[in-house]
Formats: structure tokens, C-alpha cells, sequence
């Protein structure tokens, strides 16, 4: 059997496109596979996951396997690099200007993703693909305000699930260290952990040697998100 499995994001981009096209193809043709295969588009992969989750909680009991199509089918990934993603919050003293600028919530946030940044992991370990960044900052909603909150976001990645642990101890340890300093709390709330892995075997197998015959696929170790 084939199926495919209606969605409202069918035909929206080129990934769609990667998985639809070839479940319809297959039907024209009259393709019968030796196991049932199911054709299924998700969303929100890029924040929690949360569609595969639905699908894997609606299949689990009935699939062999799963294949994920993430890009424009000219790549086999058979692994994915641990992504884990915080919400590292400060709170200290609030304030009107004229009462101080000290101590800061935004000081010691401050500190703490300028220390993070210099953090030494991704040099040491490059062939371990470790990344540490810091994309969003919030904090305040007035000039003459000082708050009492504030956050801001922590992307530690690498293919080396033991990497992103050290990392994550080590910013433990320095916003401990800042907190210290400007007396300015921390507290790391996740928001999205994703468990790395690869597939063991599979750079040797025979779907890796005919991906790589065709000529226009990539075999590759890892998937970024």
C-alpha cells in the first residue's frame, strides 16, 4: 500500500515537493512496495518537534521505520547533531533610574553572554561541529526603568552529545560566577532538547552506495536544524 497522508502544507515549498512527488509517482506506476509506505508532511520542526512527535505517537505501534525528507532530496543523512536550545532568564533588583542603574539586570546579562560566547569549545572541538549562540535578548520596556527581568536565548549544538553537556556545565558555572558579581540571578529553562545519533553501519550500506552511484546525491553524517 501507499499513502498519502493529507496536509495543508503540501506544495509549499520544495521539501514538500522532495516527499510528495515521488509518493505520486509511484502510485502512476504501480510501485508495490513489500511494506505499506506512508507519505506524511509535518510542521514545526524547528521548534519542538512537535510534529513528528504526533505522527510517531499515531504510528509507533505499526511502523518498521521512519525516513525523514528534510531538505530537496539530493542528500542521505543518516545521523542528526544533538541541538539543545535555553531560555536563560536573570532577575534582580527593579528600579527607577534615579534610584541607581545598579545592580542591573541587563549588566550581568551582559557578562554572562559575552563569557559564553568566549567559551572555548567550538575551536578545540571543530571536527566535532560544536556550536554555541546567542540570538535573542529581551529585557525592559521603558528608558527610565530599570527591570527586574530579562532573558535571553542559548543554542548549544555538536555532534558529540558529550560536547553539549561540557557546554552546558560551563555556563552553569560562569552565570554562577557572574551572579557573583552584579548579585543578578540565572535560571537555564529548556525549551527545546533534541537527542543527536546516527545510524550505525549505514555509511557502508547498500542505500549509501546507490545514493552515491546516482551521481546527484550527497551521503552526509549530519541534519541541521
Amino acid at each position: 500500500m501507499l499513502a498519502l497522508l493529507p496536509s495543508p502544507v503540501w506544495g509549499q515549498r520544495p521539501i514538500e515537493s522532495a516527499l510528495r512527488d515521488p509518493a505520486i509517482a509511484s502510485g502512476r506506476r504501480g510501485v508495490v512496495p513489500e511494506h505499506d509506505l506512508v507519505f506524511a508532511a509535518v510542521a514545526q520542526e524547528e521548534t519542538g518537534l512537535r510534529g513528528m512527535q504526533a505522527l510517531y505517537a499515531q504510528w509507533q505501534d505499526r511502523a518498521i521505520g521512519f525516513v525523514d525528507v528534510l531538505g530537496d532530496g539530493h542528500s542521505v543523512t543518516y545521523g542528526a547533531i544533538t541541538i539543545h536550545w535555553w531560555k536563560v532568564v536573570a532577575s534582580g533588583p527593579a528600579g527607577h533610574s534615579l534610584n541607581g542603574g545598579v545592580p542591573n539586570v541587563n549588566q550581568g546579562i551582559g557578562r554572562a553572554v559575552d563569557r559564553i560566547l568566549q567559551l572555548p569549545q567550538p575551536e578545540r572541538y571543530k571536527d566535532q561541529r560544536v556550536v554555541i549562540n546567542v540570538a535573542m535578548l529581551q529585557s525592559g520596556a521603558v528608558y527610565n526603568h530599570k527591570p527586574d527581568t530579562g532573558w535571553f536565548s542559548l543554542d548549544v549544538r555538536s555532534l558529540d552529545a558529550a560536547r553539549v553537556e561540557e557546554v552546558e556545565r560551563d555556563v552553569t558555572a560562569l552565570l554562577a560566577q557572574v551572579t557573583r558579581e552584579p548579585t543578578i540571578g540565572f535560571v537555564m529553562e529548556p525549551f527545546q532538547l533534541t537527542p543527536g545519533g546516527r545510524l550505525p553501519g549505514f555509511r557502508e550500506s547498500a542505500a549509501a552506495r546507490v545514493a552515491q552511484d546516482r551521481g546527484d546525491r550527497r551521503v552526509q553524517s549530519d541534519a541541521v536544524i
